[in-house]
């Protein structure tokens, strides 16, 4: 008889544990279910609220743009005028110098603002049709002969004379062309050598360029953080150059919405390479047209 209720105490013990437990389990399952609404709902206001910045900065800058380029065109035309007819002193010419210099600064940084608000809201348009890599690259880096020369820094290329055809958004490729080569430029002291240089990986359909300076180099922690918007970096130009701190967050969003990648290899005070590989996307490699 003892043991008959010794059995039946230690079966109604599990069946209140077990009672108990699925009781817990419940609790715990709704409590996770309540919570998974709530972050449902919240993510859904972040987005929202997300959106509407990306609306409102887009608004903004396209209503600075007009004014800045009204007056950086402004003083373009006083110190054209100065240089034919040496018509203001020292110290207004350093003025209007600064007026045109800040300008300058300030429309890039709208567009770039353009650029991030049109990446982010996700209406970024890539336009695709069939362009010549090589000569891009050419034509790009020809831009920037008078620059580099005035900083005393060679601008190598390493190209092929074959022509090597993509499918790519040819705006879009020149202004990623434009951020390397102009940061290499800025990051690079007198007498060292910017390349500009391309090779194919034909195993994976893809043809890679790369920009390499011997410049003041990025530091493994200032990597980390190199294409985010806004990142406060160690590297500073080696001219006084200024910049919007935009540049190689819309590089990387560019790459990235044509389907590739970019990534940097660094020394602090040796330079730095960045590669851009690109999907050839079945374009024709041949020297027709």
């Amino acid at each position: 008889m003892d043991e008959r209720n010794k059995n039946r105490e230690e079966r109604d013990t599990d069946q209140s544990n077990s009672r108990a437990l699925y009781e817990e389990m419940t609790k715990l399952n709704n409590e996770l279910a309540m919570a998974q609404r709530k972050l449902a709902k919240k993510t859904s206001q972040l987005e929202r609220i997300n959106e509407q910045k990306n609306m409102m900065l887009g608004m903004a800058a396209h209503d600075l743009r007009n004014p800045l380029s009204a007056i950086l065109g402004f003083s373009s035309l006083l110190l054209e005028d100065h240089e034919e007819s040496g018509c203001f002193t020292d110290q207004q010419l350093d003025f209007i110098r600064e007026i045109h210099s800040s300008s300058k600064l300030m429309l890039h940084m709208v567009e770039d603002m353009l650029d991030i608000s049109s990446i982010e809201s996700g209406k970024v348009e890539i336009n695709r049709q069939e362009v010549d890599l090589v000569d891009l690259m050419r034509h790009t880096a020809s831009l920037y002969r008078g620059e580099s020369d005035k900083k005393g820094i060679a601008l190598c290329l390493q190209l092929t004379d074959e022509p090597r055809r993509i499918e790519a958004d040819r705006h879009k490729l020149v202004q990623v062309l434009n951020n390397l080569l102009s940061n290499a430029i800025k990051y690079s002291e007198s007498g060292t050598t910017v390349t500009l240089g391309m090779h194919e990986e034909k195993a994976n359909d893809s043809v890679t360029f790369f920009v390499r300076d011997e410049g003041v180099g990025i530091s493994e922690e200032d990597i980390d953080k190199l294409f985010q918007p806004f990142a406060k970096l160690k590297s500073r130009p080696t001219a006084g150059e200024r910049s919007t701190g935009l540049g190689l967050a819309i590089t990387r969003k560019i790459v990235q919405a044509h389907g590739g990648r970019i990534r940097v290899e660094s020394e602090v005070g040796r330079g730095s390479t960045f590669y851009v590989s690109l999907p050839t996307g079945g374009a024709r490699n041949d020297s027709r047209g």
